[in-house]
């Protein structure tokens, strides 16, 4: 009895912090592929898509792991050779070669953060930038 009062409490931190890392990783893993899919799908479809519809592409692709993360905010951007935004240029009228840019940002709450010593919120940002193939 005494030798399981005493690692039963390190068994299950180690048990519950495999669990908590291995769902932060498997978030941070699906939002970087939204935001690839998203920039892929942008590059692709500059005459003809909206902002909306790869908003709707990436959170296709984040499916249910959408309800895991609070604050979701997408933006798709026109952006210069070294991956900054441009200010006024809409994205959807980027010329040939031009980078198109799709950052998704999202806050991610861990189920026990004060058990396993993690902060309450781990803020999760990404950005996937495509060269445009318009025409």
């Amino acid at each position: 009895m005494a030798e399981a009062a005493l690692t039963l409490p390190i068994f299950f931190l180690i048990l519950f912090g495999i669990f908590e890392y291995g769902r932060l990783f498997l978030v941070r893993n699906v939002v970087a592929a939204a935001a690839r899919e998203g920039a892929r799908f942008a590059i692709v479809n500059t005459a003809g898509a909206t902002t909306a519809a790869v908003q709707n592409r990436v959170l296709g692709v984040l499916g249910s792991q959408q309800a895991q993360l609070k604050n979701l905010t997408i933006q798709v951007y026109a952006t210069d050779s070294n991956g900054n935004p441009l200010s006024g240029t809409a994205w959807n009228s980027a010329a040939f070669g031009n980078g198109i840019g799709v950052q998704v940002d999202g806050d991610f709450t861990p189920a026990l953060p004060t058990f396993l010593l993690m902060p309450s919120l781990i803020h999760l940002s990404t950005a996937a930038i495509m060269n445009s193939e318009a025409n």
